[in-house]
């Protein structure tokens, strides 16, 4: 039987909360300074620069995106998420998307001036998600793939369940083939 446990996110209300509250000081503080004093605007930018900040760092208590502590269990047995668990028998439709795992290194080619340009790529692994519906109820969560050797575990699940007759719909970002040939090129671990 296959199996893979990845980690999930969830949304932090507080964080949330936190930013619409920052956010709206923020307007109300440029307006204040555009109307009453327009020669101190510049007072702003330190304020633009730590909403930008606490929206890009990684570990930045603000983050409204968040770690969950339940994780999500994809098996040949169905889909497990903390103590909850959805059978194989149970799932009536899967759509998962798989982008790609952490430090999928790539090269992105775009043209410029009428020549190809290859650009390097990192890409991040947790642009992951599946849907499911269960006994009429969708549930939905974005998932995080440490390594090949999770991206390929994940691949094997599907293979067992669209075996097992149920209906899985899968897009991938880049085809098995382009995965192989870069990761051969930038040398990366396979995990395996």
């Amino acid at each position: 039987m296959n199996s893979v446990t990845v980690l999930v996110f969830k949304y932090s209300l507080n964080a949330v909360l936190a930013l619409v509250f920052v956010s709206g000081l923020t307007l109300l503080f440029f307006f204040y300074l555009l109307f009453y004093a327009p020669g101190y605007l510049w007072l702003g930018l330190p304020v633009v620069g730590f909403i930008i900040y606490i929206q890009t760092a990684k570990k930045s208590p603000f983050k409204t995106r968040i770690i969950d502590d339940k994780k999500l269990t994809f098996s040949s047995a169905g889909i497990r998420y903390g103590d909850e668990h959805y059978g194989a028998s149970d799932l009536e439709v899967i759509a998962i998307y798989l982008y790609a795992f952490d430090n999928f290194e790539y090269r992105d080619g775009f043209v410029t001036g009428g020549q190809e340009m290859d650009t390097y790529v990192s890409a991040p692994g947790d642009k992951n998600t599946i849907s499911f519906r269960s006994q009429g109820q969708v549930f939905d969560f974005d998932f995080y793939l440490a390594n090949y050797a999770q991206f390929c575990a994940v691949r094997k699940v599907i293979d067992d369940w669209v075996a097992e007759g149920i209906n899985v719909v899968l897009k991938q970002a880049f085809d098995d083939d382009f995965i192989i040939r870069e990761m051969s090129y930038y040398q990366t671990p396979t995990g395996l």
